[in-house]
């Protein structure tokens, strides 16, 4: 008669396609944050195009609060060396809501790093980020 597998055998064999799948799920939420490279000397703004507001939004930098408004707005980063955040928060209470964050090196092409509105039923409050590597 053949033996049956120790538990602790049978928990192995789950264990690898549980863990390979992990590793899989983490890549793909890395490969999902944007990331910006500056050359030397590079400059950065932030642009963000909204509709209607009745909470300010929030982006900030580095680990500082950059500015907050409930227009659309457009405005220089003030860069520090390294790898770095830029982070931003977005909370609609109004119909026909929509936002759009992005940024633009070396006044170049804008990239857009987010891009949500009411009518594409995406989620109402929204907290982001990107590296920045400078």
């Amino acid at each position: 008669m053949a033996k049956k597998p120790t538990r602790q055998k049978q928990k192995k064999s789950r264990s690898a396609p549980t863990m390979a799948m992990a590793a899989a799920a983490g890549a793909a939420a890395a490969a999902a944050i944007p990331e910006v490279r500056l050359p030397p000397g590079g400059t950065l703004d932030v642009l963000v195009d909204v509709g209607p507001m009745t909470i300010d939004y929030t982006i900030a930098y580095a680990g500082e609060h950059l500015f907050s408004s409930l227009v659309d707005s457009s405005h220089p980063v003030p860069l520090v060396s390294g790898t770095r955040f830029l982070a931003w928060h977005f909370e609609h209470t109004q119909k026909n809501w929509t936002h759009t964050i992005g940024v633009s090196v070396n006044q170049g092409a804008v990239q857009i790093l987010e891009s949500r509105s009411e009518a594409n039923k995406d989620s109402d409050s929204s907290l982001g980020f990107a590296v920045i590597v400078s």
